[in-house]
């Protein structure tokens, strides 16, 4: 290491005064920097800290689910054949390095059986199309209600199901995009730039009454009700009450201006609607 290089890591410095150096910076959460990935290191174990944690607790749900109804079978047939197994099975848990055992049992479970999915924490086919949320992939894959597929065969399938299948799939109905622009009439609403432009005239909206207006003219003619709007616009964790709802349709009629105010429709003791 060149004497610059040495003065800038520290390294030229007595071994006790670097230590002391380094566990203060740890203590403030600064374990330097990887030469490897040029990245800080308290990011790269930020990264890799969710799928570690995602692994345990399935290896520690796996493990008590095997691993308490065994012990009570050795423990209820002592001495007998299936004590013996249970017996074998512990000692090899114990004494096999876990990631033999974890080569043994891809040979085994995926190339031989395919009971599992090629290793790997998330498909390649899903790898950039995947939008991580929480960072664990089984809760992100509920909330987002997308499980990177539209239906699934086994691989002792036969030709006939895997047409079948298929047919069924390119005979579904196409979903609508959620991304795409809602055009009702001479209002345009663009979701991917949170715009809204009135005969081409752009309108300044806040956030709230720009997804009150998204929501009302995806559903013209629809009545909704002030619960159903608070609870799509304002969501669950929201505690105000539906005043809310009438004051936001109340600005957003006066910045819509005439004669455009009066196409969001009071529906009285319902809601609202937003008439083309």
């Amino acid at each position: 290491m060149s004497r610059p290089s040495a003065r800038v890591s520290g390294s030229d410095r007595p071994l006790i005064e670097q230590f002391v150096i380094w566990i203060a910076d740890v203590v403030r959460g600064d374990f330097g920097e990887s030469f490897f990935f040029k990245k800080p290191v308290a990011e790269l174990i930020a990264g890799r800290l969710q799928p570690t944690l995602a692994l345990a607790i399935c290896t520690l749900i796996l493990a008590v689910l095997m691993a308490v109804p065994l012990g009570v079978l050795a423990a209820v047939r002592r001495g007998s054949l299936a004590d013996q197994i249970v017996r074998v099975i512990g000692l090899i848990g114990y004494s096999v390095p876990i990631y033999w055992l974890g080569l043994l049992s891809l040979v085994f479970f995926y190339a031989q059986l395919k009971w599992v999915a090629f290793p790997g924490r998330l498909d390649i086919v899903h790898e950039y199309s995947f939008t991580p949320i929480t960072g664990f992939y089984l809760i992100d894959a509920i909330i987002q209600r997308d499980w990177g597929a539209s239906d699934f065969v086994l691989p002792s399938a036969g030709p006939a199901e895997v047409e079948a299948r298929v047919r069924l799939l390119t005979q579904r109905p196409v979903v609508a995009d959620p991304d795409a622009a809602i055009r009702v009439d001479e209002l345009v609403v663009d979701p991917v730039s949170y715009q809204v432009r009135l005969r081409g005239r752009p309108l300044d909206l806040t956030f709230k009454e720009f997804e009150l207006l998204r929501f009302l003219a995806a559903r013209p003619g629809r009545v909704s009700t002030r619960a159903q709007l608070l609870q799509e616009v304002w969501g669950y964790d929201f505690f105000g009450g539906t005043r809310t709802v009438d004051v936001h349709v109340a600005r957003l009629r006066r910045k819509l201006g005439a004669p455009y105010r009066d196409r969001i429709v009071t529906v009285r003791r319902v809601g609202y609607k937003y008439v083309p």
